[in-house]
């Protein structure tokens, strides 16, 4: 599934019966933010692939010489105007790609022996950089990092083969982290994290092979518990939400993706309401 479309179903706001994942109303301030960092993330990858391939490169050049290797033509738009350069410095292969104003879109560095792998870079037409990060055999590889338009850190991933691997983070404007989670094989391993900007924390759910397990769980800024649900093989199974004090308002039971049972309490833990499913 895409990324922004798996977005889009995490961060969904259900505002008549919770029956999915992430439906809590204060998850609807994130989306925008969330959105713009994956257009980020998906710049790279759609710049490290931008009309060039290792393959076309080797292809089109003499590598019997390196000193004197035959680079593929340069690339103009209709009107004349620079769309893509071949540079060859020293024993690198550097592959430049142009706005039709003439600014720098991305540059793709290919180096090694068998230049089969190197550094790629991406920029805003005001030439300020947007991503970077490195590949190996046309697949990313290490950290690859995003900015703002005025040349702020607000994204860092790994990656393994092509593949996000280990940390990945967000940052608020004010460099603190605003969300962070762990991958293992292109898959979400372990907690995923995010916070207020003092630092706080929001909210958490835990993941495993890529599948949400376990608990998932919103915080007030005091800290307190807000909203919880709990997962077993991927299926909610009860939900409950809390005032700022900690005592539970409204409990939820499930049973194969069905609700069961519902529970009302006052502001002493008396029950007010119960009822079977949603009769």
């Amino acid at each position: 599934m895409a990324p922004v479309a798996l977005l889009r179903i995490f961060l969904k706001v259900n505002k008549t019966k919770p029956q999915g994942r992430f439906s809590f109303t204060d998850m609807d301030r994130r989306e925008d933010k969330m959105l713009r960092l994956v257009s980020t993330m998906m710049a790279l990858f759609i710049m490290s692939f931008y009309d060039v391939t290792h393959a076309e490169v080797l292809s089109n050049m003499n590598m019997d010489s390196p000193g004197s290797a035959s680079l593929p033509a340069n690339e103009f738009y209709p009107d004349g105007k620079l769309r893509k350069e071949y540079v060859l410095e020293k024993n690198d292969i550097v592959c430049k790609s142009y706005f039709r104003t003439g600014k720098l879109f991305a540059e793709r560095r290919f180096i090694g022996a068998a230049h089969d792998q190197g550094l790629v870079k991406s920029f805003y037409p005001n030439g300020q950089l947007r991503a970077q990060g490195r590949f190996k055999g046309n697949k990313l590889e290490g950290q690859t990092q995003g900015f703002s338009g005025d040349g702020i850190l607000n994204v860092e991933a790994n990656y393994k083969e092509g593949k996000r691997d280990g940390i990945y983070r967000e940052y608020y404007p004010t460099g603190q982290v605003s969300s962070e989670r762990t991958y293992q094989d292109g898959k979400m391993d372990g907690a995923w994290k995010e916070y207020y900007d003092n630092g706080t924390l929001h909210s958490e759910v835990v993941y495993k092979n890529g599948r949400q397990e376990g608990s998932f769980k919103i915080y007030y800024p005091n800290g307190k518990l807000k909203y919880s649900d709990n997962y077993r093989s991927s299926q909610l199974k009860d939900r409950k939400l809390y005032t700022p004090e900690g005592q539970v308002t409204t409990e939820y039971k499930f049973e194969n993706g069905q609700l069961v049972k519902y529970r009302e309490y006052d502001p002493q833990g008396k029950v007010l309401l119960e009822r079977q499913g949603w009769q």
